[in-house]
């Protein structure tokens, strides 16, 4: 009698150390909260941006600010080239690592001009250029990791800064 119980006392020991031993492993064995957040970090994203850009006639200057930024996970399907040919204004974006070293620039053209096609009295078609006092600026690109600042340009002034990373 006392073999049969000293038996269960082992079994029973047995089977406790084996919780233990099973329970110490799941737990080392649980992703880290900062191995997700690297995850999202490493997951391609792409920005969305909506800026106003106005001009200020009694100043004589122009001015942007940002209206909008959204930053989603995904990757862009292609590059879209910009086939516009690029009118007298110059307006550039230019995006920046952490240090503010240029790492690319894209010239655009002028949000403010704008070339229209209307049909005239006579049923033919007719273009004008008109000029705005105010327009939206939409922009999409590929954030990349050493992404952290682009900043928009009319000619060598700076117009506005805006941090990816934010």
């Amino acid at each position: 009698m006392i073999k049969y119980g000293m038996i269960i006392v082992v079994i029973f020991i047995t089977i406790l150390i084996s919780i233990m031993v099973f329970m110490s492993y799941m737990e080392s064995n649980q992703p880290d909260v900062s191995d997700f957040s690297n995850e999202e970090n490493s997951s391609p994203k792409i920005v969305f941006l909506d800026c106003s850009l106005t001009f200020d006639s009694v100043r004589q200057e122009y001015n942007m600010s940002l209206v909008s930024k959204k930053i989603v996970e995904g990757k862009m399907k292609s590059e879209t080239i910009n086939m516009e040919q690029q009118d007298k204004e110059s307006f550039s974006y230019r995006i920046m690592n952490q240090k503010s070293q240029l790492i690319s620039q894209t010239d655009l053209s002028w949000p403010l001009d704008r070339n229209i096609e209307y049909v005239d009295d006579q049923g033919y078609l007719q273009r004008k250029d008109i000029h705005l006092d105010s327009a939206n600026v939409f922009l999409r690109f590929q954030l990349m990791p050493e992404m952290y600042y682009l900043a928009f340009y009319k000619q060598d002034r700076q117009l506005i800064i805006i941090d990816l990373k934010k």
